[in-house]
């Protein structure tokens, strides 16, 4: 028995992003490993199959583009990006993984918002009292959803803070929060999006506040 894995990665026009993951297993063969490998779940013809099944959704919803990969066991089978509509930024692309994190830390919030135990209108603060964005006392104007549309004020640039130990990430939230002090950081938040991963990083702190879970066991 094996789990193979289509991982669906789809594009709007409004450019939100969400996943679609099927998981199913099947059974080749009892006997042993090498038989299974001698003949993979994934044949060309299913791969065609899954490739049309992919652009007959996104004809029929209107959805831009698409990047899709197979995974059967431990392999990579197929990488592969749909491009219906001449959307520029997939051309010829496959979209990275890193966003995906993202979407699964959006959705833990929304989550959360469900069952009332996270307000998006309610200061970061009241979730991380600790926090503190360099020496100009703008955490006192953050709100949860500033994270989730990326309109804190943090950018691209900020992100140096995640790579301060060499080769390495802080792996402790209270030490990155410690590092945050120490931005220049002086805009307010607004309903500009400007990039950061940092952003992402808070909110995941902010969702392992209001769970009472760390967040990768949320």
């Amino acid at each position: 028995m094996f789990n193979a894995f289509l991982k669906l990665l789809l594009v709007n026009s409004k450019l939100f992003e969400f996943i679609i993951l099927f998981s199913f297993t099947t059974s080749l063969f009892s006997q042993n490993g090498t038989q299974r490998a001698i003949v993979p779940f994934f044949t060309d013809d299913k791969k065609n199959l899954i490739q049309t099944y992919i652009s007959d959704q996104l004809n029929n919803t209107g959805i831009v583009g698409a990047s899709y990969i197979l995974v059967e066991g431990s392999e990579i089978i197929q990488k592969n990006s749909l491009n219906l509509l001449g959307y520029s930024p997939l051309e010829n692309k496959v979209l990275p993984f890193g966003t995906l994190s993202r979407i699964f830390t959006t959705l833990a919030a929304y989550k959360l918002r469900e069952e009332s135990k996270l307000y998006l209108e309610h200061k970061v603060l009241d979730y991380l009292p600790n926090l503190k964005l360099g020496a100009y006392g703008k955490e006192e104007s953050i709100l949860v959803k500033h994270l989730l549309d990326s309109s804190v004020g943090l950018n691209s640039s900020h992100d140096r803070i995640l790579h301060k130990k060499p080769q390495n990430f802080y792996l402790k939230p209270n030490e990155m929060i410690q590092e945050l002090r120490e931005l220049d950081y002086n805009q307010y938040p607004s309903i500009l999006y400007e990039d950061s991963h940092l952003n992402y990083f808070l909110l995941s702190e902010v969702i392992a506040a209001a769970s009472g879970k760390s967040f990768q066991e949320f």
